[in-house]
Parts: C-alpha cells; sequence; structure tokens
C-alpha cells in the first residue's frame, strides 16, 4: 500500500511516518520497507532502532533507492555484477587521466590538478544522467 503524507515543513510528517511503521511493526504486519534518500539511511535505521529496539527493528527495512535497487535485481535478476564504488571510480579515473595526460590538448594541464578526478568524475554521471553517448 502507498500512502502520501503531504504537508509543509514542521508539520509532523516524519513523526507520522515512523508512528505508524512501528504501529505496524508491533502489530506483527510483514514486508514493512521505509523508503528513503540514500544521506538518510543511516538516521532513519538509527531513529527505528531507538524507537522499536534492536529485535524489532529488524521488521522494518531501510532502503535507499540504490539499496532498493540492488536487492530488486538480486531478487528477479539484471544485476550482473557488483557496482563499482566511488573509491575504485576514483582510482580508475585517475589512471585514465595519468596514461591520457600527454595525448590531451586543451585539458593536458588541467587534468594534473588535484580536483580534476572528481569534476570528471561529476562530469561523466552527468552525462550519463542526460543520456549524453560517447
Amino acid at each position: 500500500m502507498l500512502q502520501l503524507i503531504l504537508g509543509r515543513s514542521g508539520y509532523g510528517k516524519t513523526h507520522a511516518v515512523y508512528e505508524r511503521l512501528c504501529d505496524l511493526a508491533w502489530a506483527d504486519e510483514q514486508g514493512l520497507i521505509l523508503l528513503v534518500p540514500e544521506q538518510f539511511s543511516f538516521e532513519s535505521e538509527r531513529t527505528l532502532l531507538k524507537r522499536l529496539g534492536p529485535r524489532m527493528a529488524g521488521r522494518v527495512q531501510v532502503l535507499s533507492f540504490t539499496r532498493m535497487a540492488e536487492q530488486v535485481f538480486r531478487e528477479v535478476g539484471g544485476l550482473a555484477g557488483r557496482r563499482m564504488d566511488e573509491v575504485t571510480r576514483a582510482l580508475l579515473m585517475s589512471r585514465a587521466l595519468e596514461t591520457a595526460a600527454d595525448r590531451l590538448v586543451l585539458y593536458r594541464r588541467a587534468a594534473t590538478e588535484p580536483g580534476a578526478v572528481g569534476t570528471v568524475l561529476s562530469l561523466v554521471s552527468e552525462l550519463k544522467q542526460c543520456g549524453a553517448t560517447p
């Protein structure tokens, strides 16, 4: 069931969500999921742990959008392997910049700057989101 809780800031939307989840968890409902943005997953898990305790908190699954996608792919297929984490992505981009530095014309000097890897990774991410092809 999807239920939208709408309201302005400070009107108790978050409190209402936690209250409803806790009530459902205590009522032994199955398959409870709290879907939150990536940056709030830890905070949400901590809040549920405080409200429900360690045994009951396990009844509510806190998922970020990334975690939810990975879980769906694991259950129904489509996940070919593990996703590359940010550290690995940065190391590979750093190596790619080093390898291509002597062939760069406009960005040769910029490629050696300290923030170049982060800038290029952000650019690649933005291009992917916009659907730009090589």
